[in-house]
């Protein structure tokens, strides 16, 4: 068995050259988006939608504000807008959210919140809903490197992220899907 093993994974089989790599770098991204998502990650997009600048009415419209890095109310407040369970699944139905922004800065699960924002978007276009995210000025104040309201914490979070991701760029390497056979594209 040992010797089968040893052969099959040699890097000039037809597996180990073709579909391994695929595979191997697939179940890295999913294994980093668990443990940076704390839980069930979203499945990665398979193409980049072109941007919506105009809806349809929609039944019912709740908006949510200022989340700050702060996980557990940013589940209490989708809670109380009816929109999540008590499990972080989307509950919300055809409802139409919109976060406006603010989700970093002045807490520590930045990280987190982004991700389970994502989930939900998904979770919630499969039920007939939808979940807007748009950035606010903290996105923008960070983007454009004005730090001042970003916390020890937040910059934990997201430097304890950027090194799982670091984690997973060299274990795809270490199999031959590194940057250069193109499998380590986000």
């Amino acid at each position: 068995m040992f010797e089968f093993a040893q052969n099959f994974f040699r890097r000039d089989q037809p597996f180990c050259v073709g579909e391994f790599p695929q595979i191997w770098a697939s179940f890295i991204d999913a294994f980093i988006d668990t443990i940076h998502a704390q839980g069930p990650a979203a499945t990665r997009p398979t193409q980049i939608a072109e941007p919506v600048t105009f809806l349809p009415a929609a039944e019912r419209i709740v908006a949510i504000g200022d989340l700050h890095g702060d996980v557990d109310k940013t589940k209490r407040a989708l809670r109380l807008g009816g929109l999540i369970d008590e499990a972080g699944n989307w509950t919300g139905g055809h409802t139409v959210a919109v976060q406006v922004g603010d989700q970093l800065d002045r807490g520590g699960n930045e990280v987190e919140i982004l991700y389970l924002l994502e989930r939900l978007q998904k979770q919630a276009a499969r039920a007939g809903g939808a979940l807007h995210v748009l950035n606010g000025n903290h996105e923008f104040m960070n983007i454009a490197g004005d730090v001042r309201y970003a916390t020890q914490q937040g910059s934990t979070d997201f430097l304890r992220w950027r090194t799982v991701q670091g984690i997973g760029d060299n274990m795809k390497s270490s199999c031959g899907c590194g940057p250069a056979q193109g499998w380590c594209s986000r």
